[in-house]
């Protein structure tokens, strides 16, 4: 794959720092490239999203299980 850069901003020490295996947060705002501060955005709210449906889906399948058929 191109570019090296993990996915929700996580950047290779190696591509920081010359070398090493750690990885470091990095943070969208202070991304200089336009582009990869919204791929970096997108990757955060996403992540967001994923981490609250499971509550949601559980209280929605939760009031239909209390609802006449």
């Amino acid at each position: 794959m191109g570019g090296g850069r993990g996915v929700g901003g996580v950047v290779g020490a190696a591509e920081q720092e010359g070398g090493g295996r750690f990885a470091q947060q990095v943070s969208a705002e202070r991304e200089p490239d336009l582009f990869r501060r919204g791929m970096l955005r997108i990757a955060r709210a996403t992540g967001t999203a994923e981490k609250a449906w499971p509550a949601e889906a559980l209280e929605e399948l939760g009031r239909r299980a209390g609802q006449p058929s």
